[in-house]
């Protein structure tokens, strides 16, 4: 039973293959809620009591189902009782129609198989990759990433199988086991997880103590909801210490199946993406916005009315994928352009809004030195402004700038310590993405059929001194324009640059 509650947990949902009487049957334990029928007949039952309000499916709440199937339902309906889990055989028995009111009449199943609907357990190798590289170089790693993207169930696969500890601070018993902190960690071996550390910032002086000690005896893997505060104080106090790994939500490549339609329209939140519908992902979005906006901020130390940061993240929406104007904007709110600029650094620092920098070399022309901005989460755009089908986002003025936002967040995504820019002339030449490192690498995002070279395109090749430039467009064919300038799809120009 506690496999099972587990399995629930992680995976959402757990589908068990049966026959009654020759008759095939599924039996699903969904959220609390036992669903049992045929092929084509589904019927759902709830406890006793609860009929007239069943119990919300909370995506990852998980359930007790010893106490909560294990208890009469509604008159006339079913009772399950599962009995145990061993590998993937699963044994119960079904009582239904009541005898009389003190007892039920058995009726035996005979499971044949079990299957897993494995809803948000997406592997995702690079992220994988990049913390045990971090790990290995540093005696601690944080990982950083706004809520629900997943931080830990990567965690989760990365300690599974080895010598580790966990902690997570929203849990009481962990948080009161962290009282006494250096008590609790100093004794520990192996790989130590903290989770949600934002809520006890005291730990980093413990942790820079502990990490100090010749030998290493333990590292370290923080996990948290990033945060100006946060990510100052990791620096600070653990300086030298620490390496810090930002995640966010699924790229294109994490997919087995890459839907970029899909991707782009809920964005890449686990609960989002992997939602039944369109509506169940709409509403989940909804749902972050609101619990980010009214808790997840004051957690991290921001006090600014919800209503207000609402209405500030909104019109940042409208303005993803253009020049940034604080000014502007705080006419708009009624609101200095000083505190204008300390919300959006709010929400960068929270890891949901982008600041992209201008390159401005002096390269003898006139540049703009304003940066763009971009909502990160492309499905966190959409229920911003509204757009909860794709016929909606494709007749949207926004449409050019969510596309732009997406294809520069899947590149960032397999590039995480690219310095990237934006370069624009008050002439009017642009190039949407600046790479700079060994090569100078142009990224220029089309939403055409068709791009073909274009006098902003030449003037970037002979201006910035780029060894490529690639177009991504939403087509399926590479071709090219120039010896340095080609046009592909997003997923060849992730595949190049990797």
């Amino acid at each position: 039973m506690g496999e099972l509650r587990r399995k629930l947990k992680q995976r959402g949902r757990v589908g068990v293959r049966l026959s009654r009487e020759g008759v095939p049957m599924s039996l699903g334990l969904a959220f609390g809620i036992l669903r049992v029928g045929t092929r084509n007949a589904w019927r759902s039952w709830v406890p006793r009591g609860m009929e007239s309000k069943p119990p919300v499916a909370r995506p990852g709440a998980g359930c007790d189902f010893e106490t909560r199937l294990d208890q009469k339902l509604a008159p006339g309906r079913c009772l399950a009782r599962m009995r145990r889990i061993d590998g993937l055989g699963v044994s119960g028995e079904m009582l239904e129609d009541p005898l009389d009111d003190a007892g039920y009449r058995p009726t035996a199943l005979n499971i044949e198989r079990m299957s897993l609907n494995i809803q948000g357990v997406i592997k995702r190798p690079h992220l994988l990759g990049r913390l045990r590289a971090s790990l290995k170089a540093s005696p601690a790693v944080a990982l950083l990433g706004p809520r629900q993207c997943g931080k830990t169930t990567l965690a989760r696969q990365l300690i599974k199988g080895s010598r580790s500890t966990y902690f997570d601070l929203e849990n009481p018993v962990d948080l009161a086991r962290l009282a006494e902190p250096m008590t609790a960690l100093e004794p520990l071996r192996g790989l130590v997880v903290i989770d949600e550390v934002q809520l006890r910032p005291n730990l980093f002086g413990v942790l820079r103590v502990l990490l100090d000690r010749r030998p290493v005896r333990a590292r370290f893997l923080i996990l948290g909801s990033a945060s100006p505060g946060l990510l100052r104080q990791s620096s600070e106090t653990l300086a030298g210490r620490i390496a810090i790994v930002e995640m966010s939500g699924f790229s294109l490549d994490e997919l087995d199946k890459p839907d970029l339609s899909r991707l782009w329209l809920r964005g890449g939140f686990p609960r989002s993406f992997l939602a039944r519908s369109e509506r169940a992902s709409t509403a989940w979005r909804e749902d972050f916005i609101r619990t980010f906006l009214e808790r997840d901020l004051a957690q991290l130390g921001v006090q600014v009315p919800s209503g207000t940061m609402r209405r500030f993240w909104t019109m940042t929406a409208h303005y993803s994928g253009g020049i940034w104007n604080s000014s502007e904007i705080g006419r708009s709110l009624g609101e200095a352009h000083t505190t204008v600029r300390r919300h959006l650094d709010t929400l960068a620092g929270a890891l949901v809004v982008r600041i992209l920098e201008p390159w401005y070399a002096n390269i003898g022309k006139r540049l703009v030195k304003s940066p763009k901005v971009y909502i990160r989460d492309s499905g966190l755009l959409h229920t911003l402004l509204g757009i909860g089908e794709r016929r909606q986002l494709e007749g949207h003025p926004v449409v050019g700038g969510s596309w732009e936002g997406f294809v520069i967040e899947q590149l960032l995504a397999r590039l995480p310590k690219a310095n990237a820019y934006y370069w624009r002339t008050q002439a009017g030449a642009e190039l949407d993405l600046l790479l700079l490192g060994a090569r100078r690498i142009g990224i220029e995002i089309k939403r055409a059929d068709a791009p073909t070279m274009t006098p902003s395109i030449a003037s970037a090749l002979k201006d910035l001194e780029l060894h490529r430039l690639f177009v991504i467009y939403p087509g399926a064919t590479r071709y090219a324009l120039h010896p340095k300038v080609e046009v592909l799809p997003l997923t060849d120009c992730i595949a190049e640059l990797a």
